[in-house]
């Protein structure tokens, strides 16, 4: 059993309380170059990709070789999901390294798309605050900065609908080892979201799960225990996460309290 370790930071912001990027190019660690650079090469010849972005742990300086996962983002007008599995599975077997991978494909119309109660695009944050750009041309040139708050969220949305759709989810899972990874998936999402219901208070922002659980139990120390149980099953997959159904629906009504006029 995996435990729980307090690991990664807090995005750190400037004196008028914007966001400061934590992601440089020289905090990339080596073993991971050739992959990126392969990645790239694939997207932009066979995919059509117009501009190609890296997220996650590997461009914060913090990745786990064969545990952590390698998370591209990638504009394209046209997508095949055939190739992309394709390229996926490849660059798994071609890297040893690579535990997983996603491709994250998005058009300009799903870049501009703002979806209310947010005020700005949650494509453009993404890329503008948690994203190494790689190569193409980059769209957050003169893109205006974030402040941790509604438009850094996303997860809280859809979570009661990620929710509902969960046992079909699971249901369809191939293999013990396919049922693991989704289940690890939504808790995920959960403690992110609850992370979220916070940023109208702390005005502090991280996707560090630990950092994530810690900030939420801060608020809500009243289901403190239940979040961190949720945070072991992200590291390890072996509860059903549908046993979380009130938790869900407590974080769910909190952001319709706090974010949704007129829910």
């Amino acid at each position: 059993m995996i435990e729980p370790k307090r690991i990664g930071r807090f995005l750190s912001t400037d004196a008028q309380g914007y966001i400061v990027p934590d992601v440089r190019s020289d905090l990339i660690p080596n073993l991971y170059r050739p992959v990126i650079a392969w990645v790239a090469e694939k997207l932009f010849t066979e995919l059509n990709a117009e501009a190609l972005y890296l997220r996650g742990s590997v461009p914060r300086g913090l990745a786990i070789p064969e545990v952590s996962d390698i998370d591209f983002m990638y504009l394209s007008e046209t997508r095949d999901r055939e190739l992309e599995a394709e390229i996926e599975a490849l660059a798994k077997k071609r890297f040893p390294e690579v535990r997983d991978m996603e491709l994250g494909h998005f058009t300009r119309l799903e870049y501009s798309e703002i979806h209310p109660p947010q005020t700005r695009p949650y494509i453009e944050m993404l890329l503008k605050t948690q994203s190494l750009f790689i190569a193409g041309t980059d769209l957050t040139v003169g893109v205006e900065p974030y402040r941790a708050g509604l438009d850094l969220a996303g997860h809280i949305f859809i979570l009661s609908r990620e929710f509902d759709q969960l046992p079909d989810r699971l249901a369809k899972a191939q293999d013990e080892a396919e049922l693991k990874s989704r289940r690890q998936w939504f808790c995920r999402r959960l403690i992110r979201a609850g992370l979220e219901i916070t940023l109208d208070r702390a005005h502090t922002f991280t996707r560090d799960l630990y950092l994530c659980c810690q900030q939420f139990g801060d608020h809500y120390p009243e289901y403190r225990v239940e979040m961190d149980s949720v945070l072991v099953n992200a590291l390890n997959g072996h509860e059903d996460p549908l046993l979380y159904q009130k938790l869900v629906q407590f974080v769910s009504q909190e952001a319709r309290l706090r974010y949704i006029v007129n829910p």
